[in-house]
């Protein structure tokens, strides 16, 4: 069972005014999936939340899970045209294997342009279902992957599929990382950790889908508490399922109603 609670840590709450959101996948051609944007509505929804955010006063973040290649073609130049640098969390282990993957060479293109590389494991895994060495090599094989390949220290990492508790959370710190990317809407809802190797701030966010509103996005990055409380109450909702009908089940429903019918065998998706 996720939880997001870690019993007798320090309590260091993130700032209300930091506001991020997570994408997928970005397709010109009409599509099904629930997290698969077409750019012109990637670009709109820049607009509208950049602008939100500006007048309220909140720092926006914009991050990408799973390094698919539509993000570098599609979506990184219409954040780059709103003057705006983006969190691409990469799963290692997919580079150079999978072909929807970006490659080494377009993710080095994104640290030069001013993006920034997080890790998204090594295999995306749902690091719950990790056993602790298992879980340890998810950890620190892609961490050191990110870094020899691309020169540069990589701290944060957005767990895949939004699962984590406090071993993962634990073992994320262990391993060297100082932020956690959750899937749950809304300023952090847990504590940091506090180790002697330092601090693990848990951030969350909003991942987008296909048919949110406009005004719901900006409503959200402009820090509407309303907003927010519906959003969480959507997600508490969802994590109340996973419980019922477990992982497995989960994802079963899930795609059967809002994922795209086609999909690779090779390239199975862990849903939020």
């Amino acid at each position: 069972m996720t939880s997001h609670s870690m019993p007798h840590a320090p309590v260091h709450r993130r700032p209300l005014d930091r506001r991020v959101l997570g994408y997928h996948e970005f397709s010109q051609s009409d599509s099904r999936d629930v997290y698969q944007l077409a750019p012109e509505r990637f670009a709109e929804q820049l607009a509208a939340v950049r602008t939100a955010a500006m007048q309220t006063n909140h720092e926006l973040e914009i991050t990408f899970d799973d390094a698919h290649r539509s993000q570098v073609e599609l979506a990184a130049p219409l954040l780059e045209q709103a003057g705006m640098t983006g969190i691409f969390f990469v799963p290692a282990g997919w580079v150079g294997v999978r072909p929807q993957t970006a490659s080494w060479s377009d993710i080095h293109a994104l640290v030069r342009s001013g993006h920034s590389i997080g890790s998204h494991g090594q295999t995306h895994s749902l690091l719950t279902h990790c056993p602790p060495a298992a879980l340890e090599a998810e950890l620190v094989r892609s961490r050191k992957t990110l870094e020899d390949q691309l020169g540069c220290v990589v701290q944060s990492i957005s767990v895949p599929g939004g699962r984590w508790n406090a071993a993962v959370a634990s073992a994320c710190l262990a391993a060297g990382y100082s932020q956690l990317y959750t899937s749950q809407p809304g300023p952090a809802p847990a504590q940091d950790l506090a180790e002697p190797q330092g601090l693990l701030t848990i951030v969350g966010r909003l991942i987008v889908r296909r048919r949110m509103a406009l005004n719901t996005l900006a409503s959200y990055a402009a820090g509407n508490w309303l907003a927010t409380a519906h959003l969480r109450t959507e997600y508490q909702a969802k994590q109340a399922l996973k419980r019922l009908v477990g992982d497995v089940g989960y994802q079963a429903l899930w795609r059967r109603l809002l994922r795209s019918p086609v999909q690779s065998a090779e390239e199975p998706t862990v849903l939020l």
